[in-house]
């Protein structure tokens, strides 16, 4: 009995199978544009931003986060997504994340772009894994 219980309950909480909550995760694209990184994904037709993160590798200096659930800005297919006025450091290391979601479709998706940008900005800016 109370193995039904507890199989019932997995079920029924969604924490089996593959149609989990667990969003896939994909690289970006990044490059030095103006003095500031131009991160981009090939975009799907309907894919809307939903939170976007900053992280510094040092730790010094503020992070940045920001939800944009109520706003859902739609993403263009080639443009650069938004920093949202971030300042980046020069010969910093940096984490940007950005979950997507899509109108279309019920997925969504974290885009992750690891980048340095160059001492004196200029050049493209340094891609990680």
């Amino acid at each position: 009995m109370k193995i039904y219980l507890l199989a019932a309950l997995a079920l029924l909480t969604g924490c089996c199978g593959r149609s989990g909550n667990v969003p896939e995760t994909r690289q970006a694209v990044t490059v030095l544009q103006e003095n500031q990184p131009c991160i981009t994904y090939a975009a799907s037709p309907g894919d809307i931003l939903l939170s976007a993160e900053f992280i510094r590798e040092s730790g010094k200096g503020d992070n940045f986060y920001k939800s944009l659930i109520s706003s859902r800005p739609v993403i263009t297919k080639g443009e650069c997504l938004p920093v949202f006025g971030f300042h980046f450091e020069p010969a910093e290391q940096y984490n940007a994340y950005y979950l997507i979601s899509n109108l279309n479709h019920p997925r969504k998706l974290i885009l992750k772009s690891v980048f340095t940008l160059p001492g004196d900005h200029s050049g493209p800016a340094g891609v990680g894994p």
